[in-house]
């Protein structure tokens, strides 16, 4: 090799690896934003069943314990929010049902208490002095409230509550969950930072995690089961408290088997969203967002991103200066359009193999559609005859 071809190969090299360094900050970047971007649950449905045949995820978790309160109701007194005067009664989740299962969780030292129930200032029962005070008492127990109802949260327990929303566009079930949300702390950031002691921080448009680059919003790895009603054994995966818990279990046999757990309370009949892997209840997305927490899955990897950029260099490389030759059996302009139409599907389908192998491995980004659109760019403006990758 000749020094001015070498100096035209580290050039070439360099261009590379520029476009793959700028598509994987882009990513970045993206991945963090508020709503969520080529995240349309269907199209990510293939991509995260082809990633979950390949990762480690237990279809039966051991860590958790769920109390599901969906049919336990009462009627509480509802007052008008403007004048405050009473305007009839309405059927909230049971105040005695869920201190008793918080009492459980309490009693049998779980390790995190999350309560998904909705509260109101407008909405008074006879147990909620006690239930409120229960509850800040216990700094364990982080309860649930979406944005629009910070406002109908009681003050007695605000110390309490963190947020579980999650955005999304029409198109789009749940796929992603941000951690710092806009108006503050997400219930599974909550979970994480009492468990850990750990936080994530922002700075800028970057986000840290005790030091270490990290993403706030973070496509949720969902097994299968969180969708399904009954685990492989038969059993019932969301028991009711009252009818299959306490049902066939002493209180002293529940709370032994609480016991060390993130116990799960609130609706797994009625509060449900759509996801790529079918209905899941709102408290398990919580905690699989959580999971992914501890799992160190936000966690921006050094050595993996090194590899992926190395890939990524590769490819752009070929794809600005292809060495392969050019089948010439057919008249140029079907050969022009056939080939296109084969290189883009060719390099799209490499893109998306290598970000499921990489998000089955360490969780980088499953999203495909950015370097494929980049991709895509390119071979087009090659073969309409624009200089793309001239010397």
């Amino acid at each position: 090799m000749s020094l001015k071809e070498g100096k035209t190969l580290l050039r070439r090299a360099g261009v590379a690896a520029g476009i793959a360094f700028a598509i994987m900050v882009a990513d970045y970047l993206v991945g963090n934003w508020e709503f969520p971007v080529f995240d349309d649950s269907s199209t990510l449905q293939p991509l995260a069943l082809m990633a979950s045949v390949v990762s480690d995820d237990k279809e039966e978790d051991d860590s958790i314990f769920c109390v599901n309160l969906g049919v336990e109701k009462e009627l509480v007194a509802a007052l008008d929010p403007e004048f405050g005067d009473s305007i009839g009664h309405v059927a909230v989740t049971s105040r005695q049902s869920l201190r008793k299962a918080m009492g459980m969780a309490r009693k049998a030292g779980a390790k995190n208490i999350f309560v998904d129930v909705s509260f109101s200032r407008n909405l008074s029962g006879p147990q909620d002095s006690a239930l409120f005070a229960e509850i800040a008492a216990d700094p364990r127990i982080v309860v649930a409230t979406h944005a629009e109802d910070l406002g109908e949260v009681p003050d007695a327990i605000a110390s309490n509550v963190a947020y579980s929303d999650y955005r999304g566009l029409k198109t789009n079930g749940f796929t992603r969950y941000q951690y710092l949300q806009p108006d503050g702390e997400s219930a599974a950031l909550r979970l994480y930072r009492q468990t850990t002691g750990a936080c994530i921080r922002r700075h800028g448009a970057a986000y840290s995690d005790d030091g270490r680059l990290c993403y706030n919003s973070l496509f949720i790895r969902l097994p299968k089961s969180a969708a399904e009603r009954t685990g492989s054994d038969g059993l019932v995966r969301y028991p009711y408290l009252s009818s299959q818990i306490l049902g066939n279990s002493t209180e002293e046999e529940v709370c032994a088997m609480m016991r060390g757990k993130t116990v799960l309370i609130g609706d797994f009949d009625n509060d449900l969203h759509e996801t790529y892997v079918g209905q899941c209840p709102g408290p398990m997305i919580n905690y699989h967002a959580y999971k992914a927490l501890l799992r160190g899955d936000h966690l921006v990897k050094f050595w993996p991103g090194l590899l992926l950029l190395l890939v990524y260099s590769i490819m752009f490389y070929f794809l600005l200066w292809p060495v392969y030759p050019r089948i010439s059996m057919l008249g140029t302009r079907l050969q022009n359009i056939l080939g296109t139409v084969a290189e883009i599907i060719g390099f799209g389908g490499i893109i998306c193999v290598v970000r499921v192998v990489w998000f089955s491995a360490w969780h980088v980004s499953i999203i495909a559609a950015l370097p494929a659109t980049v991709a895509t760019l390119i071979i087009l403006g090659r073969r309409l005859g624009l200089k793309v990758g001239a010397d």
